[in-house]
């Protein structure tokens, strides 16, 4: 049985046609997206209605995060910018650069430090880098770790667990786990992961375990060594890989991996069925440390149609999620499983065959979705 979500509200937040929603971002009471025509909109969450408009927030925005609890948030962009926010001002509260202007493609903050990743526009390897910066003192960055990857920085989190680890991902399939404390990069270094395919989305999944999952939609499980073991270690023995979990979760791509109440959760989409999904990632016995928890799974019929969901956000003080694509729309769903709220419908799953819903529009999600437009 899969719970079946209520759509309670929608918007295009009137923009112009043919928009791609990019990116949510969770605020004290408010909600944020960013969209390809460059506007940051701050949103009521219950009824989406605006209630703040950048309309020009950078030339080519890409990236989107929020400090949780808070007023503030950061967007970054392909013009090498980040630029932090008040969700009721114009201006940015303050903006920081990357010297040699290269475009950013990921971002992550928490109460004290920004972190941003950029991209490669090469064909072949080329120079990136993760810079952190304390915005409490200075726009000029604290750290730039320039040597760690040679291709398009696809993911940054700090760990919820230590403000000063940072965890990247790349499309030269590695992840980095860094302690920002030290400035030399070699030291800096805590762990570095091959996850052997370019790596679309990663996260932490407690203290000491990183998920990640590749651009051909494959879930590895890794766990963090204490830093004395590191040197000793076979890094090989410390991650379970569970493939290509599209056929497991029914879905033609992976959407996000998203926390809620100290769980994670799954997004996926299927085109042919029209659906968003949520299964949660919980914890197993024996040699799969990690399941999915299909008798948990919530889905999101209609969900953004036959185009990409970009995001997905958990609103877990109201019991709602929040979604967005590239259907330009933004669409709020009452779901109680994942947050409190009001109950969910249940319905019996149909009787078509997965495989045949496993059909999929490959043109939607190539080898380029993973990266920021």
């Amino acid at each position: 049985m899969a719970a079946t979500a209520k759509q309670i509200a929608s918007s295009d937040l009137s923009l112009p046609k043919d928009t791609y929603i990019y990116a949510l971002a969770q605020l004290a009471s408010s909600i944020a997206c960013i969209a390809s025509d460059d506007s940051l909109n701050v949103l009521d969450p219950s009824i989406l209605k605006p209630k703040h408009k950048v309309s020009k927030c950078h030339s080519s925005v890409t990236s989107l995060a929020s400090v949780p609890g808070s007023q503030t948030l950061a967007t970054a962009g392909r013009d090498g910018v980040v630029k932090v926010w008040d969700e009721r001002q114009d201006k940015p509260l303050s903006t920081l650069s990357i010297s040699n202007g290269q475009g950013i493609s990921a971002l992550a903050v928490n109460e004290n430090f920004v972190a941003a990743g950029t991209e490669n526009t090469k064909e072949g390897p080329g120079d990136v880098g993760v810079y952190v910066w304390d915005v409490r003192h200075s726009t000029a960055p604290l750290r730039s770790y320039l040597e760690s990857h040679n291709d398009t920085i696809t993911t940054l989190s700090f760990s919820p667990m230590s403000p000063t680890h940072l965890l990247s991902s790349s499309t030269d399939a590695l992840l980095t786990l860094f302690d920002t404390t030290h400035a030399e990069e070699d030291d800096a270094i805590q762990q570095i992961f091959n996850h052997s395919a370019a790596v679309h989305l990663a996260t932490f999944l407690s203290p000491d375990e990183i998920a990640a999952i590749s651009s051909d939609e494959a879930l590895s499980v890794y766990e963090v060594s204490k830093p004395e073991d590191v040197e000793n270690e076979d890094i090989h023995a410390l991650s379970t890989p569970y493939g290509d979990v599209r056929e497991q979760l029914g879905a033609s791509y992976v959407a996000q991996v998203v926390r809620s109440a100290g769980e994670t959760w799954i997004a996926s989409g299927n085109f042919e069925g029209r659906e968003l999904r949520l299964t949660p990632l919980v914890g197993g016995g024996g040699k799969t440390k990690w399941r999915f928890e299909q008798g948990r799974a919530v889905k999101f019929e209609g969900a953004h149609g036959e185009e990409v969901v970009r995001d997905v956000l958990l609103d877990e003080g109201r019991g709602r999620v929040v979604s967005c694509g590239e259907d330009g729309m933004v669409r709020v769903w009452s779901v109680a499983d994942v947050g409190g709220g009001e109950k969910m419908e249940v319905e019996e799953d149909g009787e078509e065959s997965r495989k045949e819903k496993k059909r999929r529009k490959k043109e939607k999600r190539e080898k380029e979705r993973f990266k920021p437009y």
